[in-house]
């Protein structure tokens, strides 16, 4: 399991960081999980890499980006906040459709 809690974004005026796992680390052929913390942006450089292993055939790594990881966090805040079962669903398509939203007027007019 990998966990990245990296600063996508850069600090200082300094550039994001362009992080990725040394190859090597992820030959593993029983794979594993990659869970990328950061959201902004969504798709980080290691998240990119994980993908590009399971598109050349290793589909035994499992990436869970920042925004499935915050949409889990908010349904466990539901649950602990009012003691009832939180409405998944509903949940991760508000989260998705808000990043969406928040992304749009960066997004490339056609």
């Amino acid at each position: 399991m990998i966990l990245s809690c990296i600063p996508a974004s850069g600090t200082d005026d300094n550039p994001p960081v362009d992080f990725r796992m040394p190859p090597h680390w992820l030959k593993s052929p029983t794979g594993g999980v990659v869970i990328e913390l950061a959201y902004e942006p969504l798709i980080t450089p290691l998240v990119k890499q994980v993908r590009r292993i399971r598109e050349q055939g290793n589909h035994t790594w499992v990436v869970v980006d920042g925004l499935e990881v915050v949409s889990e966090m908010a349904m466990e805040a539901f649950e602990l906040m009012t003691g009832r079962k939180a409405p998944k669903a509903l949940m991760r398509k508000v989260c998705n459709e808000t990043w969406e939203r928040q992304c749009a007027p960066f997004q490339p007019q056609r």
